[in-house]
């Protein structure tokens, strides 16, 4: 499936018109827009990953495969997946490669949301503090091994410490919000932050680091830069840390199924999946 277009599913209703329900495709995730009934001559625009039609063409004499639906499912039937995230974590990276794909395959929809992990720390979850200061040696050289064995199984490189640890990852996170308008860039955007920070040890709380890669995925500096320091961009990350606590999170990754069955860190991925089979 591409990544982005607008997908019009058509069936003929009882008085002959045609109901053509639109639905649009961001970053593997669907979203239906609206339904309308259109008479069965009418001209439109089919954009999708199946269908191109240009407009003025008659529906009537389009295949009759082209009204039988696509197999998704209906929008109500759909398992939702929300993503709750931090690019400050490098388990996060890794179950940021994968989540999509999983979606994806059972054809939930994923809802990506960005938040600040050191404001659920300071709330609920100080004992990441004190590890830091008081870690076990034994346990951090298996931590050391552990991520370094799962980078390797998933095909990246995270460089372990990073130069800058722990980092201001905040206005990466509004930035977020910002890609997460566009469509097709939100995927892009995400990967090359993780990558800067985590592959290539760059900080990404710099504004000369968060512009190159502004640039090396098509977004337009100044609405990014602009947003970014805008009240209601900071006020959405605070909602999403507030809603993660209220819900239960502790660290990031955190990943909710339909609504309050919560999964926390990579190695939950797997029953990630098998929840969504169950659902599927």
């Amino acid at each position: 499936m591409e990544s982005a277009g607008r997908l019009l599913q058509c069936q003929r209703s009882a008085d002959g018109h045609r109901r053509l329900k639109s639905e649009h495709y961001a970053e593997g995730v669907s979203f239906c827009i609206n339904q309308i009934d259109m008479p069965a001559n009418t001209g439109t625009y089919i954009d999708s990953p199946f269908h191109r039609y240009a407009d003025g063409v008659d529906l009537a004499e389009l295949p009759d495969s082209d009204f039988r639906g696509t197999g998704q499912k209906e929008e109500s039937d759909m398992a939702i997946v929300e993503f709750f995230y931090d690019y400050s974590s490098p388990w996060t990276y890794l179950a940021f490669t994968k989540i999509d794909g999983i979606c994806q395959k059972y054809k939930a929809e994923l809802k990506w949301r960005p938040f600040l992990v050191g404001g659920v720390f300071n709330t609920v979850n100080p004992s990441v503090y004190e590890f830091r200061e008081k870690g076990v040696p034994a346990k951090l050289n298996y931590i050391a091994k552990d991520i370094s064995d799962w980078s390797r199984y998933y095909g990246l490189e995270i460089k372990m410490p990073p130069s800058v640890f722990p980092v201001n990852s905040v206005k990466a996170l509004r930035g977020a919000l910002v890609a997460l308008e566009h469509p097709g860039k939100f995927l892009s955007y995400s990967y090359r932050v993780f990558e800067t920070y985590w592959g290539e040890d760059q900080d990404i709380s710099q504004d000369n680091v968060l512009q190159k890669i502004v640039a090396e995925v098509g977004l337009d500096a100044d609405e990014f830069f602009d947003k970014i320091n805008r009240q209601d961009y900071k006020d959405q990350i605070r909602a999403n840390t507030d809603d993660v606590i209220r819900r239960g999170g502790f660290g990031t990754p955190t990943i909710y199924v339909n609504g309050d069955l919560m999964f926390f860190g990579n190695d939950r991925l797997v029953l990630v999946e098998e929840e969504l089979k169950r659902n599927a």
